[in-house]
């Protein structure tokens, strides 16, 4: 599922979707990119059956999703929408809160 790398004000993080659940989870980097400490879950998504397909950052610290619904079985639906959520970075928290939707593509 989406990943992508984030510097935030305490550390740079792995920012991953889960193929399990609508969550976006991170984990801490060192400066050689290597994982310290455990993963922990920052965001869950609005929709129950959204899998995160991709996660971008912005230079002004926002994260847009792009997610697709996933509801356990094996056929693709090639016509299946894609929804799209998009949080700011709060410095002082470490956290994400939900900003204005990110729009269709």
């Amino acid at each position: 599922m989406g990943l992508s790398v984030f510097r935030g004000s305490h550390d740079r993080r792995l920012y991953f979707g889960s193929a399990r659940r609508p969550e976006i989870w991170s984990v801490a980097l060192d400066e050689r990119g290597h994982f310290i400490g455990s993963a922990r879950r920052d965001i869950v998504l609005p929709e129950w059956s959204d899998r995160a397909r991709r996660v971008d950052f912005d230079a002004a610290g926002r994260m847009d999703v792009r997610a697709v619904p996933f509801v356990f079985n094996l056929a693709v639906d090639v016509d299946s929408p894609e929804n799209a959520y998009s949080y700011q970075y709060e410095t002082v928290s470490d956290t994400w809160i939900q900003a204005e939707s990110a729009g269709a593509p």
